[in-house]
């Protein structure tokens, strides 16, 4: 008996899908172009600060930043868990901001705003730099299927760039950073931490104004090897958790100085510490001012925690909050090194000291919650978006004041520049503002603030906050003067409000750049039964 065949049709239809679900998707509809207006009007601006700045007298800058440390993670703002003596007396002996926000609830295009004063949206950023995409859609749906990615979900994305471009990914050269800025005007700039805005050569800090850098360019990185007898580790049963503790130290979270790789043995908040802290030393000993920003890792996960701070939180029943408190704590007693180094050099007096965090707690993790605010990282809630904020200037700021109106962290930018008694570009929009003019005297409540992941649509105007998704539909409005903890929805009883904040959003977005790359995950953020979804 003869076995059937399949007709040869069906034989050249199964063909066909095999071919086209291993057909390689990369495209060059996301190829990246520089804009050479903007690259003509950079050149010019640092060619003038080069030309007419004279760097004898100008303050000292150290930006320090953390990651993933929500507000109510520091005794200054209230923690019920942990007194952080260090980080508080930035903000005792200076300004401090009670409603600060990053420009976006995720590392990346956060720190991509607070480095050039703009919307990263103006420029493409709306989303972190990719290194690996699904290069096929057999590759996808193998991952899509297989692979337990709650609550992430990959984005069958219909092309992807080529390798060249992604290479290409992060701020893009025509932008002017701090640094660029800065060293164009006789400064000293070191970059000490985690990077995380971009991978290629064009994104590295050496090319981006920085005289030397040490840290890593990934998102994450071991804080120390998991296998020492003094570190406690928790690894969390979660995709990106897994592919964190995969990665290790390889690739782009490898330590490097200036892009050489090298071992480091201590825990990395203590080498960034040290790093720091023997920069200050070199700097003071020069006539050049210097800037350096320091952006930390903790408490960003992988959880590693020296045992000699975990011992500090026994009462701590819970693994993780032990370690993410441990974490805070040596974070803490690492800024007090940076401010100590300051004032044996003598150049305490004579430095602007900032410190912030890239965005909220990471609520996922189970060790914070932000408290009283609703939400975390990868939210647009306040948890989410909400950064301590606080900078000392001895004899230049008022010390022990707290300034209650909306900043944003792109207005980091202008602060410095201004500090440094240096011009602002004039080519292009600056959406910072300088907060040295900030203050009880001062005030600017109805300033509106925008934020913008793809179809994450937000704004911030006279105290009302609308939040508008465009993947399921949902909108929330909130009065953040009457309920800053986000519990009511205001968004059915007051229609008017809702479209007066919708048409600011639509003005605004006009302006704004469409995405630079794809992205391939959204992250389903689930609070008590309610979904938000976020374009990670």
């Amino acid at each position: 008996m003869k076995k059937k065949r399949l007709p040869l049709a069906i034989l050249t239809l199964l063909a066909v899908f095999l071919v086209w679900l291993a057909r390689p998707l990369k495209s060059r509809e996301w190829d990246i172009d520089f804009d050479p207006d903007l690259q003509s009007g950079k050149d010019e601006y640092l060619t003038s600060l080069s030309r007419n700045s004279t760097a004898a007298g100008r303050p000292n800058v150290v930006v320090i930043l953390a990651d993933d440390l929500g507000l109510t993670d520091l005794s200054f703002y209230g923690s019920p868990h942990l007194d952080t003596p260090n980080i508080d007396s930035i903000g005792e002996d200076g300004l401090a901001f009670s409603q600060a926000y990053a420009t976006a609830p995720i590392c990346s295009p956060s720190r991509a705003g607070l480095l050039t004063g703009r919307y990263q949206n103006r420029y493409g950023f709306d989303s972190q730099p990719m290194n690996r995409y699904a290069r096929s859609r057999l590759e996808y749906w193998g991952a899509r299927l297989f692979v337990d990615t709650y609550p992430m979900f990959p984005i069958n994305n219909p092309s992807i760039p080529h390798p060249d471009q992604i290479l290409r990914q992060g701020i893009p050269p025509t932008e002017i950073i701090l640094s660029e800025a800065l060293s164009s005007a006789g400064y000293r700039c070191d970059a000490v931490g985690k990077w995380h805005l971009g991978y290629g050569e064009l994104q590295h800090p050496n090319a981006r104004g920085f005289n030397s850098f040490y840290g890593f360019l990934e998102a994450f990185s071991y804080f120390a090897d998991p296998d020492r007898p003094d570190v406690v580790s928790w690894q969390f049963e979660e995709f990106s958790e897994k592919h964190i503790w995969r990665q290790k130290r390889a690739g782009y979270s490898a330590i490097q100085r200036n892009g050489d790789i090298i071992d480091e043995d201590e825990h990395l908040t203590d080498a960034i510490a040290r790093e720091t802290v023997s920069r200050i030393h070199n700097a003071a000993s020069s006539d050049e001012p210097f800037f350096l920003y320091v952006p930390f890792s903790a408490p960003h996960t992988p959880f590693q925690a020296l045992e000699s701070y975990t011992d500090r939180f026994q009462h701590v029943r819970d693994t993780r909050e032990r370690i993410y408190y441990a974490l805070i704590a040596q974070l803490d007693d690492a800024v007090g090194q940076i401010l100590d180094a300051l004032n044996e050099t003598g150049v305490d007096e004579n430095t602007l000291v900032i410190f912030s965090s890239d965005n909220g707690g990471a609520t996922y993790t189970g060790a914070t919650g932000n408290d009283p605010l609703r939400g975390g990282k990868m939210s647009h809630f306040e948890g989410g978006l909400s950064v301590p904020l606080m900078m000392r200037w001895p004899g230049q700021i008022s010390v022990g004041e707290i300034v209650d109106d909306p900043v944003i962290l792109a207005d980091l930018f202008p602060t410095v520049l201004k500090a440094a008694d240096l011009p602002l570009p004039q080519d292009r929009p600056i959406d910072g503002v300088n907060l040295l003019e900030y203050g009880p005297e001062n005030p600017n409540p109805k300033r509106t603030l925008f934020w913008r992941s793809d179809y994450n649509s937000i704004v911030l105007h006279n105290n009302w906050k609308l939040m508008m998704n465009g993947k399921d539909g949902k909108v929330w409005l909130y009065n953040l003067a009457e309920d800053r903890e986000e519990n009511h929805n205001l968004a059915e009883s007051r229609p008017e409000i809702v479209e007066e904040l919708r048409n600011l959003f639509l003005q605004w977005n006009q302006d704004m750049a469409p995405a630079s790359w794809p992205r391939v995950m959204d992250y389903y953020y689930d609070e008590n039964g309610e979904g938000y979804w976020f374009a990670t």
